[in-house]
């Protein structure tokens, strides 16, 4: 399992199951956005969870959204969620 930076800031953790565990450093607080669909052909719910466990436990605060018989897709509101989260992460550094 790793966590892999993908482009910018966008990155997530790749892997088998049995490679969850293990991680250390910290996220100090840093929010994390994990936005999915309960029928996503490519991303299980499970390992939605799962991932949000482990970013919690490294200090990353965290907000799961499971969207209803979305797919793969993006929204509006994860699209809201997310600049949201980066509005008050830059206002705070301001």
């Amino acid at each position: 399992m790793a966590l892999r930076r993908r482009s910018g800031s966008e990155w997530g953790l790749i892997g088998a199951e049995e490679d969850l565990q293990g991680y250390g450093g910290s996220l100090e607080g840093t929010p994390v956005f994990l936005g999915c669909s309960n029928i996503d052909p490519y991303i299980p719910e499970t390992r939605v969870r799962r991932s949000a466990d482990i970013i919690e436990q490294i200090g990353g605060q965290v907000e799961v959204r499971i969207y209803p018989a979305m797919g793969h897709n993006i929204n509006q509101d994860e699209i809201d969620a997310v600049s949201a989260m980066v509005r008050e992460a830059t206002k705070q550094k301001s």
